[in-house]
């Protein structure tokens, strides 16, 4: 996982995630991995999900996204099934977990190398007009279903 910070004129990438982080949070609990998926959704200015084969459906990234639309995040998706994996092989297409309002781009025909940035730019830009397509009924819904708990 990477965490990239987002100024409108810059991306800072900060860093990644060691894989022994996931490993350390499983230890420490659910209530620890939940809090920590909302401290780096809030931390963010702009949420990518990466939408994989499993991708929808994945529990928390179902509270990733839950949590990006509660804080008002941009939020956009790119479809990897098409990249290559390390033999050559490329995957299947996975179901979009994302609501329809939001973009979804194809990290190989929409050249992700190239237009990465430009996304970024447009989904931080964009962002209070997509959420005002969102009635306040369907984002009831969704943090209902997607388990988002009012911590007031």
């Amino acid at each position: 996982m990477q965490i990239i910070d987002y100024k409108p004129n810059d991306i800072d990438y900060t860093g990644f995630i060691p894989d022994n982080t996931l490993d350390e949070m499983a230890l420490k609990g659910l209530p620890h991995i939940y809090t920590w998926i909302e401290s780096e959704v809030l931390a963010s200015d702009v949420v990518i999900v990466l939408i994989g084969k499993e991708t929808a459906g994945r529990h928390f990234v179902e509270y990733e996204i839950a949590t990006a639309l509660k804080a008002s995040r941009p939020i956009f998706g790119i479809t990897i099934h098409s990249l290559k994996d390390q033999i050559g092989a490329v995957g299947q297409k996975g179901n979009n977990p994302l609501l329809p309002v939001f973009k979804i781009y194809d990290a190989v025909k929409d050249q992700a190398s190239l237009n990465l940035i430009d996304w970024i730019h447009e989904a931080y830009n964009s962002c209070s007009q997509y959420y005002q397509h969102i009635s306040p009924f369907l984002m009831q819904q969704v943090k209902q279903t997607r388990g988002i708990i009012s911590k007031n």
